[in-house]
Order: C-alpha cells, then sequence, then structure tokens
C-alpha cells in the first residue's frame, strides 16, 4: 500500500526525470517498481503524461483514501 504523500513524490520525480529529457522506457521503468504500491488510474494518467491530472486525480480522492490495495 502506499499513501497519498507518497504518490504525490512519485509523481514529482516522474515529472522530474521527464523534463531531464529521460526516454520512454527509463519512466516506465521507474513506474514498474512501483506498479505493484499505486493505483492504475494513478498509472495510467502517468503514463500518458497527463501529470497535472495525476496530480488532481490524487487530491480528488482524499487523504481518508490515502491507502489503496
Amino acid at each position: 500500500m502506499v499513501t497519498v504523500p507518497e504518490w504525490m513524490e512519485l509523481l514529482d520525480k516522474i515529472i522530474s526525470l521527464r523534463n531531464s529529457g529521460a526516454e520512454f522506457d527509463r519512466l516506465h521503468k521507474e513506474l514498474s517498481k512501483e506498479a505493484a504500491r499505486v493505483d492504475f488510474t494513478f498509472l495510467t494518467l502517468v503514463m500518458s503524461g497527463e501529470f497535472e491530472s495525476a496530480r488532481k486525480y490524487l487530491q480528488s480522492i482524499g487523504w481518508e483514501q490515502a491507502d489503496v490495495q
């Protein structure tokens, strides 16, 4: 399980990698490490480059639902 703050940290890491010119394969590798711990909707948004939507999604699920199995 992963908490919302951890997801936000992961999103920031992915954005940083992408902004540094990282190839898609490297981004995918980073996300794959976390795939078992994060929400499918979040992964889909991040993999499609919808970073702001991913951030809004995390905010929309609320802190009371921070843990996802």
